[in-house]
């Protein structure tokens, strides 16, 4: 039996595995410089942020081939957007810590407001948002069990818009650009140039990973996806954790002091 799947996608995964692969070192580099918490929610962020990419490399390369391929290919999309809201709001905790103090942040009652918002999107999310293979030529949805495509019907995969799954990727972004909106205010605030320098690079890289949900709802929801335009978004969430990344080893923070200081007593 022959594989069927989107051409498109079959060229998307080099971008895909490049992004998670450049995440996955990010992740792993973070965790060897140091155990503080702020980068062990860089750590959280990049490791998910890396498996999320891999998923999603694999969910669209086997959703066309056969029905059980996308109830899989589904499951997957599942796990990649609890996922990607995994890095959004370990970003967020770390961006809160930076600014107000681990003291602050790491409290029972701010902890569950977090993981209870966290769970609240995820659910979300993952009710609305769903993979369908769709009939490039008439626009309509081919039915699961007509899959894979006739060999003489032009199709692609892709995550029908409606309001609930809209509704979960306008609340993530939107914590992406609050937690954007916090560190730009620290920026502003900071007169060490060294320290001015490690957070503003920390701040592009969350910069780069809103243009990059910008990026692909903008192609998605004007219907101008192709394989440059796919590139573009990729390449700018590649780039997202090297910034990153270029910011994560400070010279010693007040909240790692604290922490220290937590720790010997």
């Amino acid at each position: 039996m022959v594989f069927v799947y989107e051409e498109l996608q079959l060229f998307l995964v080099i971008p895909k595995v490049l992004e998670g692969i450049i995440s996955l070192i990010t992740a792993i580099i973070v965790f060897r410089k140091s155990k503080y918490i702020v980068n062990r929610a860089f750590f959280l962020a990049f490791l998910a942020w890396s498996i999320g990419a891999f998923l999603d490399g694999t969910m669209y390369l086997i959703a066309a081939n056969s029905e059980f391929d996308l109830f899989v290919a589904n499951i997957l999309r599942d796990f990649a957007m609890a996922l990607s809201n995994v890095t959004c709001f370990a970003l967020f905790f770390a961006v809160l810590v930076i600014t107000r103090g681990k003291s602050e942040v790491v409290s029972t009652k701010m902890i569950a407001l977090i993981i209870s918002l966290f769970l609240v999107i995820v659910v979300v999310t993952d009710i609305g948002d769903y993979l369908a293979v769709v009939n490039t030529t008439t626009g309509a949805v081919i039915p699961a069990v007509d899959l894979p495509p006739g060999s003489t019907i032009a199709f692609r995969v892709t995550a029908p818009a409606n309001i609930i799954s809209a509704t979960g990727f306008i609340a993530s972004l939107t914590i992406f650009i609050i937690s954007v909106g916090i560190l730009g205010n620290l920026l502003r605030k900071i007169r060490d140039p060294s320290e001015r320098r490690r957070i503003g690079l920390f701040l592009i890289g969350l910069v780069l990973l809103v243009v990059g949900y910008a990026w692909f709802f903008i192609i998605v929801t004007i219907k101008f996806q192709n394989l440059a335009t796919y590139w573009i978004g990729y390449l700018v969430w590649t780039a997202a954790p090297i910034f990153t990344l270029k910011g994560v080893s400070p010279p010693e923070t007040n909240s790692e002091k604290d922490e220290k200081k937590s720790i010997e007593e």
